[in-house]
């Protein structure tokens, strides 16, 4: 990370790939989701690999690591680095979500709100909101929450939500 971000030594991405590899190969579930993001995104100077990218996010999500999971489920929802597919999105959302991961468990909840009328939701309705259903039955509740955003008139909300 330090040639990625140039925190210390001057920032090189060939440099940063190549330790970003080095790590992931040897199965840092950070390096993977943190290089699969930079492939797909063409962030941090690096070139776009889609392939590439996916495949590490993939990998990571598929260890459980809750990032990947969150940017798979985002980009699956926009639709601009990988193909859309709004349901795949929203699976990958709600598993990052049931990790805690802040900004998919807003993401979700926000598309929700929007989907039932109320677009300018605060963050801090909708996190109230959501918490209030992880307190309670939260396997059912995220159930019907994963049901409900998977259906048409929640896509293009969980489309705005994933976006911000």
């Amino acid at each position: 990370m330090a040639y990625q971000e140039g925190v210390g030594v001057t920032s090189d991405p060939e440099q940063a790939r190549e330790w970003l590899e080095r790590a992931a190969e040897s199965g840092d579930l950070a390096s993977r989701a943190n290089l699969g993001r930079s492939l797909l995104r063409g962030e941090a100077g690096m070139p776009v690999d889609t392939e590439r990218g996916q495949e590490l996010l993939q990998k990571a999500a598929a260890q459980g690591h809750p990032g990947a999971m969150a940017t798979l489920g985002r980009e699956y929802i926009r639709g601009e680095n990988l193909e859309q597919d709004v349901r795949q999105g929203a699976d990958y959302l709600l598993k990052a979500a049931e990790q805690g991961h802040s900004s998919a468990r807003l993401a979700l909840a926000k598309a929700y709100l929007a989907a039932n009328g109320l677009e300018n939701a605060s963050r801090e309705q909708a996190l109230v909101w959501l918490d209030g259903v992880m307190e309670g039955d939260s396997s059912m509740a995220l159930q019907t929450l994963h049901e409900l955003l998977s259906d048409e008139s929640a896509a293009e909300a969980l489309e705005v939500a994933a976006a911000e």
